[in-house]
């Protein structure tokens, strides 16, 4: 793995997560979960938690350091990419 890899996975995980937390397209499926999941499918920071482990798996060479290290590195970056995207989806629905 290099440093390249994790930036490049951390704004997949952004988009990812930024698509199904704001976008109209997943507007329906949002609105028809309760509770835990309503609350995750809603927030970008807390669902990049669930996805980033998938992209950590494929980047790890190991369970443990790697794989738990990498994870939380991923949402680290990732909700430093969503910020900036969700203002540019932002400005684009006022266009």
């Amino acid at each position: 793995m290099n440093i390249a890899d994790l930036f490049l996975s951390a704004l997949a995980i952004s988009v990812i997560t930024t698509t199904i937390s704001k976008s109209t397209l997943f507007r329906p499926i949002r609105a028809r979960l309760t509770g835990f999941f309503k609350s995750l499918a809603n927030c970008p920071y807390c669902l990049a938690h669930w996805v980033s482990p998938l992209a950590a798996a494929y980047l790890a060479n190991s369970f443990f350091p790697d794989f738990i290290i990498i994870s939380f590195a991923l949402v680290a970056l990732s909700s430093l990419f969503t910020y900036p995207l969700i203002l540019y989806i932002r400005w684009l629905d006022n266009v």
